[in-house]
């Protein structure tokens, strides 16, 4: 069927309203599709810098019952974590090690070994009763004391006076460091175990007093008779 000609505006006037409306609506489509990106929230991570870390210090602190002087004896607890210094600790966890190609049986079996050998190896602790005696006796030197002498006399002062319960914790600590026979065998120069015996069993400690006049025990200590 032939239009008229008349009508032929009429429909090409419609047919262009009709195109300006799809391109409107595909228009605003898009500009909510980028409205709803914009707004959309990805999961987002958070990396520090190489070598940082966090940490945790809980500090236990006694005071100890000391008349005219207040000391105290602390206890300190702490823990470090370092931080994520890159985003895949997030998102791959503890798998990222698992895609590491430097880790295979043959190294697993070499770290199983060393840990095996070190185990069996019986561990020696770094801190010795005598290199805890070479310190205490350098400081004494330096602040004009007889050095070993003096560790000496108090080593036989506390074995013929000890330190009671009624002394706290710093009384047990002294009578733990200046009594040697509380600890395993680690060697010493036979003259310290002889200051301990000579101070328990005879109770007389002239010889040392004579070398050193003044002692770094009444420091902090005062013999009271009954």
């Amino acid at each position: 069927m032939d239009l008229p000609l008349k009508q032929h505006p009429l429909l090409l006037l419609g047919l262009l309203l009709l195109w300006a409306s799809i391109l409107q609506a595909s228009k605003n489509d898009t500009e909510s599709a980028d409205i709803i990106t914009e707004h959309g929230r990805s999961k987002r991570t958070l990396v520090y810098t190489f070598n940082s870390c966090a940490g945790v210090l809980i500090a236990l602190s006694i005071p100890l019952l000391i008349t005219g002087r207040n000391i105290f004896m602390s206890y300190n607890f702490e823990a470090n974590y370092n931080m994520p210094t890159d985003s895949t600790d997030f998102t791959q966890g503890i798998l990222k090690k698992g895609d590491n190609d430097q880790i295979h049986e043959g190294e697993a079996r070499k770290a199983r070994d060393t840990s095996r050998m070190l185990t069996s190896t019986p561990k020696q602790s770094s801190l010795s009763r005598k290199k805890f005696y070479r310190t205490i006796e350098l400081n004494l030197q330096r602040y004009g004391f007889a050095g070993k002498r003096c560790i000496l006399r108090m080593i036989c002062d506390l074995a013929e006076t000890p330190l009671g319960h009624e002394n706290g914790v710093l009384g047990d600590v002294l009578q733990l460091i200046f009594t040697p026979s509380l600890s395993q065998d680690e060697n010493l120069p036979s003259e310290f175990a002889r200051a301990e015996q000579l101070g328990r069993e005879q109770g007389n400690c002239n010889k040392y007093r004579a070398h050193c006049p003044a002692s770094p025990i009444d420091l902090v200590t005062i013999v009271l008779k009954h």
